[in-house]
């Protein structure tokens, strides 16, 4: 900003100073013709000859003066343009969250902004001079190499390439890549690199669709991921049941200790459930404190009950929650899959947990803390 103010003073004392010097040329001429009027009387042609002279010499001076104006202005122009380009290379090299890097016919680094060398957790000086190969392993170099030789080739650039490389941790990171050629004197020498990672969007999706099918409280499915669960089972034609599960007079627990230990007798159940059943069995906390399970592989009516005494047994042993005994009873109601009449899969989602439902009411009806089949009454 400082030197844009000294150049735009110069620009404007030339300005003034040219319109002084016009000036001054005007009183010149005036002043010679009045000293000379008394030779030049009745001379008309040295009179024309001498205003003609003193004439040109102003307009050359003028128009010398001009020509520097608007040369310095082209310079100031060309100066702007310079700092304009040094900050957005700076910028580029040293703010820009992608890696931005020059490879040469070798492909080597050559040049790279400090995002490429800090998000691989090395020095600028161990990025250049390597190519993929030595920065990302041999798999991955030879897959970038095949394309970039393509653009030595036939000049055509690369445009967002999705690409994906193994990380020591185990994970696949994922990026965006576009390369275009760099041509000298109109040969290809250098390629020009443009990578967006977003391998931490991608875990960031996951993390979203894990939490909307996930209840928070429980870290067990919600209604949402366990109905899907059950659609994708039905959809497979597998056999499962589904064992729905109510905790008897829960109300108490609220009133008696307030909500937060209500949700601590829901977390302790939800950790019951998972220590009885097995790993592929899927798990949901269905609404309040109602859960639901599907236990797969079961083949029979009786195999559901089973597995539904199995848990009802596990919670004859007290609960432990804020680290002391908590006595908590459970209903179940058991619905056998594929037992359905509805023709799409939803709908038969909803008749097996409805039949599952209704059975765990007739527990409750009966006197609680028992298992009911649907069909068995």
């Amino acid at each position: 900003m400082k030197k844009s103010g000294v150049a735009g003073d110069t620009s404007r004392r030339l300005r003034r100073l040219t319109a002084i010097v016009f000036l001054i040329h005007w009183f010149v001429l005036g002043g010679l013709l009045w000293a000379a009027w008394p030779m030049l009387r009745g001379k008309p042609t040295q009179l024309v000859l001498t205003a003609a002279g003193v004439l040109m010499l102003a307009a050359l001076q003028t128009g010398l003066l001009i020509r520097l104006q608007r040369q310095l202005a082209a310079g100031q122009a060309r100066a702007k343009r310079t700092r304009l380009e040094q900050m957005f290379l700076d910028a580029l090299l040293h703010d820009t969250r992608d890696s931005i890097y020059l490879k040469d016919r070798e492909h080597r680094v050559i040049l790279a902004n400090d995002w490429m060398a800090e998000s691989m957790g090395i020095p600028l000086d161990a990025v250049l001079g390597h190519d993929d190969s030595d920065l990302f392993g041999a798999a991955f170099g030879a897959e970038t190499a095949v394309e970039e030789e393509l653009i030595f080739t036939n000049g055509e650039p690369l445009v967002n390439a999705v690409e994906s490389r193994d990380l020591d941790t185990g994970q696949l990171n994922w990026s965006l890549t576009t390369k275009v050629p760099v041509r000298v004197d109109g040969e290809i020498q250098a390629i020009l690199g443009i990578t967006r990672e977003f391998g931490e969007i991608a875990r960031t999706q996951e993390s979203l669709a894990y939490a909307a099918a996930h209840d928070n409280l429980t870290g067990l499915l919600n209604r949402r991921g366990f109905i899907h669960a059950l659609e994708v089972a039905l959809a497979g034609g597998t056999a499962q049941a589904l064992l729905f599960i109510d905790v008897d007079d829960f109300k108490r627990f609220n009133d008696t200790h307030g909500h937060k230990y209500g949700d601590a007798v829901l977390r302790a159940a939800a950790q019951r459930l998972q220590s009885v059943l097995r790993r592929d069995d899927a798990i949901g906390r269905y609404a309040g404190d109602e859960f639901v399970v599907l236990a797969n592989s079961i083949s029979s009516a009786a195999d559901a009950q089973t597995v539904a005494h199995k848990v009802l047994t596990a919670f004859e042993q007290p609960l432990m929650v804020e680290d002391e005994p908590c006595q908590v009873s459970i209903s179940i109601g058991v619905s056998c899959c594929g037992q359905q009449t509805a023709s799409t899969v939803h709908r038969q989602a909803e008749e097996v947990i409805a039949s599952a439902d209704r059975a765990m009411y007739r527990v409750k009806q009966s006197g609680k803390h028992g298992v009911q089949v649907a069909g068995n009454e």
